[in-house]
C-alpha cells in the first residue's frame, strides 16, 4: 500500500526533498530506486500504526548508508561525534544489562557482538565494562554476576 506523499511542511515533506536534493531517486536500489525504497519503508511503517517519529526514521534510515547499501547521502559525522555517540550507547546498554538480568539474558550476546564491532570507538574503560558486563556470568550462574558498570571486577 502506498500512502499519499505527506503535507508540506513537515518533518516528512523535508526529509523527502532533503532525499530528492542528494539524489537518493537517481540511486539504483533492490526494488526500484533508494528513494522508491524508502518512500515504501515509510509508508509500511504507517500502516502498521507507527508512530510519526518512527516513520521519519524508516525514510531516513539510509542517509549515512548501511551495512547492505553502503552509498551515504550525507557525510559521516566526525569521528570525535561517532565516538561520543558510541559511549553514550555502551553506557545506556551497560546500565540496562548490569541491573536487569533478563534484559542482559536477551539481549547481552548481540550488544557485545554490536560493541566488539565498535570496540574502536570506545575508550578503553568502557570496552572493558562492555566485555565484564556482557561477556561476563549471568547472576545466579556458579560464577555469579557480573560487575556493575564502572566497578572493577574483583580477580
Amino acid at each position: 500500500m502506498t500512502l499519499p506523499p505527506p503535507p508540506a511542511d513537515t518533518p516528512a515533506a523535508h526529509a523527502l526533498a532533503l532525499l530528492g536534493e542528494r539524489g537518493a531517486g537517481r540511486l539504483p536500489h533492490p526494488g526500484g530506486d533508494l528513494a522508491t525504497h524508502l518512500r515504501r519503508v515509510h509508508s509500511q511503517l504507517a500502516t502498521w500504526g507507527a508512530r510519526p517519529a518512527l516513520r521519519l526514521a524508516g525514510l531516513c534510515h539510509a542517509f549515512y548508508g548501511t551495512d547492505g547499501f553502503p552509498t551515504a547521502l550525507l557525510p559521516l559525522p566526525s569521528l570525535a561525534a561517532r565516538r561520543d555517540f558510541a559511549e553514550i550507547s555502551a553506557a545506556n546498554e551497560l546500565d540496562l544489562a548490569a541491573h536487569d538480568p533478563d534484559f542482559r539474558a536477551a539481549h547481552g550476546p548481540d550488544l557485545l557482538a554490536l560493541f566488539t564491532r565498535v570496540s574502536s570507538l570506545l575508550s578503553p574503560a568502557a570496552w572493558a565494562d562492555c566485555q565484564a558486563v556482557l561477556a561476563g556470568p549471568l547472576p545466579g550462574s556458579p560464577e555469579g554476576p557480573p560487575p556493575p558498570c564502572g566497578v572493577p571486577s574483583a580477580g
